[in-house]
């Protein structure tokens, strides 16, 4: 169950007769996984590596790296926002449970109180997550989509450092609205302090998109959602990202906020190196249909997604999971879509040394998946959870 672990906790164990794909490719061969207190050992040609302990038989199943989510507000009645401290564990083994061992919680445009509590809290677990998400509240009022547009704020350093306080250490990633911010001084700042910097909630044209992206690379949230479309005539900052190599694109994989044939059309362009499955999942992820609140927003969740009562997308309700079986499900290439749910946002937010990649010496987060790319069992660490 996805509350609590199983008793099996083996320290040894090896996973054997893998098609195993690494974060990056697939294995020709069948391979078998040694791992040793909750760390990858070894990886070596299947049946040529004797050891005496327990061992799972993958059967020739998909095993890869635990997924990746580097965009998410939440899932199975958890809000990374308000969630309080003592839950945060209950938190972690859901999202562990359904496949996704490293996360990062995204905190939307909320109040500077509610900021730093979210902050501080993370703070202290660094054993759960690597860092926080700020999208917002530095952010284009037009394109707020489900952001609370009382808090959004001016982008400028100064009040970076008071809705952030102590903690800004914290945080490894904002999303800001390029336009917003005069001389990209917030953006050169975040630069400097070795933050992660995303363009989303905007309506930047082209021209200072190129002059953004020559100051940072950059990844753009959820690309095509809360942001200018396409126009032949009109380029905007969303063109310019397709073009730019100092750019890599988050995709959400529901097949309702954005479309199977975009969808491909961004692979086609930035290729799964650049190409990021996010989940941007909400408290609703994994429980149904039902009436939510999303930081204070009234949120209805149906067979057309989770939506405000105004009709506006208000985040999704599938998991990492659901995004490789729906974007395989229309045609991108398997390797591709694994890529994109691990190695690719491991590399965006700089973690591709702690996770996204199988090989020796690294933290034995590993996936065994069904036919149909479904999460068959998961190990956290080496420990089978699922």
């Amino acid at each position: 169950m996805p509350g609590s672990h199983s008793k099996q906790n083996m320290n040894n164990l090896m996973i054997s007769n893998c098609r195993l794909f690494n974060g990056e490719i697939f294995h020709e061969e069948p391979m078998d996984i040694l791992i040793e207190d909750g760390i990858i050992a070894g990886i070596g040609i299947a049946g040529k590596t004797r050891y005496p302990g327990y061992a799972e038989d993958a059967r020739g199943r998909i095993v890869c790296p635990g997924y990746v989510d580097i965009h998410t507000h939440g899932m199975g009645g958890f809000d990374n926002t308000y969630v309080e401290a003592d839950k945060l564990d209950s938190m972690a083994r859901v999202y562990h449970y359904s496949g996704t061992t490293t996360f990062v919680p995204t905190i939307p445009t909320v109040s500077d109180k509610n900021i730093l509590r979210a902050l501080e809290m993370y703070s202290r677990r660094p054993d759960l997550v690597p860092g926080v998400h700020l999208e917002g509240p530095f952010i284009n009022i037009g394109k707020k989509g489900a952001q609370n547009p009382v808090y959004i704020l001016n982008p400028l350093v100064d009040i970076f450092k008071k809705i952030t306080g102590d903690y800004r250490k914290v945080v490894i990633r904002v999303s800001l609205a390029p336009e917003k911010d005069k001389d990209f001084k917030l953006t050169q700042y975040l630069v400097s302090e070795n933050i992660k910097v995303s363009f989303g909630h905007t309506e930047c044209d082209s021209e200072t998109a190129n002059a953004f992206f020559d100051i940072t690379d950059a990844i753009a949230t959820h690309m095509f959602n809360a942001m200018p479309s396409i126009h032949h005539r009109k380029p905007m900052i969303t063109t310019v990202a397709l073009n730019r190599d100092n750019v890599m694109c988050e995709i959400i994989p529901d097949l309702i906020h954005t479309h199977p044939e975009i969808i491909k059309l961004i692979y086609n362009v930035k290729g799964a190196g650049k190409t990021i499955i996010i989940s941007d999942s909400m408290l609703a992820a994994g429980l149904g249909y039902g009436e939510y609140d999303f930081s204070g927003l009234h949120v209805t969740v149906s067979e057309n997604g989770a939506r405000l009562d105004s009709g506006i997308l208000a985040g999704s309700i599938a998991t990492i999971a659901d995004g490789v079986r729906n974007i395989t499900g229309i045609g991108v290439p398997p390797g591709d879509v694994l890529a994109s749910a691990t190695s690719s946002p491991a590399r965006a937010m700089g973690l591709e040394n702690i996770c996204g990649h199988l090989k020796k010496g690294r933290t034995a987060d590993i996936l065994i998946l069904a036919d149909d790319y479904s999460v068959s069992s998961v190990f956290k660490s080496g420990e089978k959870i699922r």
